[in-house]
């Protein structure tokens, strides 16, 4: 008894903390969008992003005032910026789009191994050097990483799912040609028209889709419950970006953010269920997390720093 309460102190002291924060605001998001989307069966991600960006928006606007403010630098989206950073938002769409299409459709441990790899390539693709060892870690990963997604598609009976495929493919590819600030009112300026972006391309897709109209039909839609979630998950979500933004600079950022998706994996096994998940795809799972975890920290402690941001 002693111990669990010296325990839950320390996890207390922990959660008040600047990291306390972030993990706490990463495994919140993932778990509401995990229980919506999956769940619940909310599977409609232009309409679901679409709330999601609108929340994130209209924070960012309620909050602009004393995030944007700079002396210095004039954070206005220019006509020219916007056409330089145009591909990089559309594929910010995909993103999102694909996230929520892979999360609803695998179990969380599986879609913490996509953002793994995702960071494995943008730190392959950003680091200027990496040694033998480091290099043999990333490719141990990149390697457990294409068997664990070829065995879901082959044996697991979870049926076709390309979105996880995408969803790696957009993340790294957002990482790669997202211009880096030293201002972090830029980079908050750049989370202000990525959601304002992304919100004015999602809403006219749902109705050429048919999403919202089938959002329409779904069986939770007048339950106080599921606009909870929904809301929280915006919240949840902009604050996350918000915390990546102020904790970004920082040398062991990467090595937190990989913690806190360990952190997240675990703790998922708790409330989710993971029957599906069989032995050869636990080690491979294993393999895969421990090759990137150990990746991460090794190039840090050289001081090759990368950075990345959240996509979910």
């Amino acid at each position: 008894m002693g111990f669990l309460c010296i325990s839950a102190v320390s996890i207390y002291k922990y959660i008040k903390t600047e990291n306390g924060i972030f993990h706490l605001l990463f495994i919140l998001t993932i778990f509401v969008n995990k229980y919506v989307l999956s769940v619940l069966g909310f599977t409609y991600p232009s309409v679901y992003q679409g709330w999601q960006t609108l929340v994130g928006a209209f924070i960012l606007l309620y909050l602009r005032p004393s995030l944007f403010m700079s002396n210095e630098e004039n954070n206005r989206l220019t006509c020219f910026n916007f056409f330089k950073i145009l591909p990089n938002l559309l594929i910010y769409v995909g993103s999102i789009v694909s996230g929520s299409k892979a999360l609803s459709s695998i179990p969380v441990p599986l879609f913490i191994c996509a953002q793994n790899t995702s960071a494995v390539c943008v730190m392959l693709c950003t680091l200027k050097n990496v040694n033998l060892f480091d290099f043999i870690l990333s490719i141990t990963a990149l390697v457990s990483s294409l068997f664990l997604f070829l065995y879901i598609e082959i044996v697991m009976p979870f049926g076709y799912h390309p979105w996880p495929i995408f969803f790696m493919l957009t993340t790294t590819l957002v990482e790669l040609t997202t211009p880096s600030y030293e201002s972090n009112a830029k980079e908050i300026s750049k989370l202000y028209y990525r959601n304002i972006f992304s919100f004015i391309i999602l809403m006219p897709s749902s109705l050429y889709l048919g999403e919202a109209f089938s959002a329409l039909q779904f069986k939770y839609l007048d339950q106080v419950g599921f606009y909870a979630c929904c809301t929280v998950s915006g919240i949840c979500g902009i604050f996350l970006q918000l915390y990546s933004v102020r904790l970004l600079k920082k040398k062991q950022f990467n090595n937190n953010f990989m913690f806190a998706r360990i952190t997240t994996l675990l703790i998922s096994l708790l409330f989710f269920n993971s029957s599906l998940i069989t032995i050869p795809l636990w080690l491979l799972i294993f393999v895969q997390c421990s090759s990137t975890l150990m990746f991460i920290y090794n190039s840090h402690s050289n001081d090759n720093n990368g950075s990345q941001e959240f996509l979910i």
